[in-house]
This record gives C-alpha cells, sequence and structure tokens, in this order.
C-alpha cells in the first residue's frame, strides 16, 4: 500500500498522528481494532508529541532532542504504520471512517468526497497593530487541535467592517477575506478603520468547492 498518506512534515506528520489516535481511541472498534490496539496507538502518538515538542521548543531545542525527535517519530512510524495498513485492508471499516482516520481507502473505485457537513470555530485570542490573529478549528474538534473535517482542504473566511454601525444580514454577501489552509492566522486590516468592529465567519471547502454550513459570526473591534 503506497504510504504517501502519511505526511513528511513533522507538523503534518503530528496533526496526523493526533487525528489517528484520537478517532481510534473513541471507536477502536469502529476501525476493526481492540481498546489494547487503541491504547498502543496513543502510547506512540504521545510519545512522538512529547520529543516533537521538546524538538520545536527554543527552550529545549538542541541536537540532541532533535535526534530524538527523529528516532521516536520511527518508532511511532512503525507501530502506526501497521495499523493503518489494517486498517486499509479491512473490508469492514467504511471508506468513509478510513478516510476520516487518515489512511488510503482499499478500494477499486474512486470514494466521493462528500460536501462537509460541519463547521469551523473561529476564535481571536490576541490583536496586532493594524491586524488580527485568528484561530479556527472544526466544530467537532478538541480545542488544541488542527485538522479539518474529512475532504475540507481549506476554510473559506468572510469578513465585515460595520458601515454605520450595521452589517449586512447574509454572510454570503461579504467580502471573502480568504482560502485559509493554516491555523492560526493574521488578518490585515485598515488602519482607517481602527475602533470599529469587525465581524467574521468561516465554513469549508473541499477541492471540488464543495462548500460547508457557515460557522458561528465573531466580532473584534479593529486595533
Amino acid at each position: 500500500m503506497s504510504t504517501s498518506y502519511i505526511p513528511a512534515k513533522d507538523a503534518d506528520f503530528a496533526n496526523w498522528s493526533a487525528n489517528f489516535a484520537t478517532l481510534i481511541a473513541a471507536s477502536p472498534a469502529t476501525y476493526g481494532l481492540t481498546s489494547g490496539d487503541a491504547t498502543t496507538i496513543t502510547a506512540a502518538d504521545a510519545a512522538f508529541q512529547l520529543a516533537y515538542s521538546d524538538a520545536i521548543n527554543p527552550a529545549t531545542r538542541t541536537p540532541v532532542s532533535i535526534a530524538a525527535k527523529d528516532t521516536q517519530r520511527t518508532a511511532t512510524l512503525v507501530t502506526e504504520r501497521a495499523y493503518a495498513q489494517s486498517i486499509a485492508n479491512n473490508a469492514g471499516v467504511s471508506p468513509a471512517d478510513k478516510i476520516a482516520v487518515g489512511v488510503n481507502p482499499r478500494n477499486s473505485t474512486p470514494t466521493k468526497v462528500p460536501r462537509p457537513t460541519t463547521y469551523p470555530l473561529l476564535t481571536v485570542p490576541s490583536l496586532l497593530t493594524n491586524a488580527i490573529v485568528l484561530r479556527y478549528r472544526d466544530e467537532l474538534a478538541s480545542p488544541t487541535s488542527k485538522a479539518k473535517p474529512p475532504g475540507a482542504v481549506a476554510m473559506q473566511l468572510n469578513a465585515q467592517v460595520a458601515v454605520g454601525g450595521t452589517i449586512s444580514a447574509s454572510v454570503d454577501l461579504w467580502p471573502v477575506a480568504g482560502y485559509e489552509t493554516k491555523s492560526p492566522i493574521i488578518v490585515s486590516t485598515d488602519p482607517g478603520d481602527s475602533g470599529k468592529i469587525l465581524s467574521l465567519a468561516g465554513r469549508w471547502v473541499t477541492r471540488k468547492g464543495l462548500l460547508g454550513d457557515w460557522g458561528p459570526t465573531i466580532t473584534s473591534v479593529i486595533p
């Protein structure tokens, strides 16, 4: 089986591994596994996440911690790849569940990616000069997760500055601020709009352009 489903970059692999472990821990039987298997996968993921954290933290980043991260990634990958292949080859696991957990379905026909059924949640953790820091995650994901829902490749972000204290009622009529692929992002603002209210909303987009529902609108005072 092709291993292209396993990301090459450490940051992407950390997200893939976390999603893989989280979904299997929540329902191992869905993937044809046992609670013991879930425990093994969770431990392998936790070991890599710890080593990866040490390797990217400026306070602990050293040649030793980087080497330890590389060694642990190999060990975690060996464990998780074996389970990933088992899931991919299991005819009792649905193609949708295989895609959700991050493996390639073993199907003779392509799996159609459906329209996203969830929406992104937005938060503004901090303000900058003429900019807003914006984080987003899927409504069903953990607060620290950066994983998008199955099939989604980006988040469409619409933004509207209140004019005369009002905004358009329809988010579809707001200007498109961008199609974002990574969180957090920096939303630039016009110095002339300082003190005005900026409204933001997002929705998931698939590679084929299928759109999910708009998530809750949030507002922030423009710095």
